[in-house]
């Protein structure tokens, strides 16, 4: 079973490599998953990060957007599960490990995760907080 790891990514210089570097180092084999950078027209150094630490970087510029983005990135995954994170956030350590055991009942289609804000503000942990009770509605 292998998964591809799809992340979206504009303008995400400052934060991809510590999104990489948290999938690279998941309790999960790194023959068993592969890494995808979505570069949506970046016009910073996000792609060349994303290259210099190992993820296979393809440019997608038809349209602008995180969801467009990702979903182009499904198309070209190689794996039986796609995975997708955003670029500034970091998954746990044990999240492939997960998503492959969770998998394993063949009547699971999609799953949802619990989504944590990066910053420490009110603003910024709003959404998170309103979107998390509904992450396992499609489980």
């Amino acid at each position: 079973m292998k998964i591809s790891v799809v992340i979206p990514a504009y303008n995400e210089e400052k934060l991809i490599a510590k999104c990489i570097k948290a999938v690279q180092n998941q309790s999960f084999p790194k023959e068993k998953y592969e890494i995808l950078v979505i570069d949506n027209n970046s016009k910073d150094k996000t792609a060349e990060i994303a290259r210099k630490l190992g993820a296979r970087v393809i440019s997608y510029n038809k349209k602008q957007g995180f969801a467009a983005a990702r979903h182009f990135g499904m198309l070209k995954a190689r794996g039986e599960i796609i995975a997708s994170t955003d670029a500034d956030s970091i998954p746990q350590k044990n999240w492939l490990e997960t998503i492959e055991k969770l998998f394993k009942n063949e009547k699971l289609v999609y799953l949802g995760g619990t989504i944590l804000s990066t910053e420490n503000t009110m603003s910024s942990k709003l959404p998170f907080v309103v979107y998390d009770p509904f992450a396992g509605v499609n489980q």
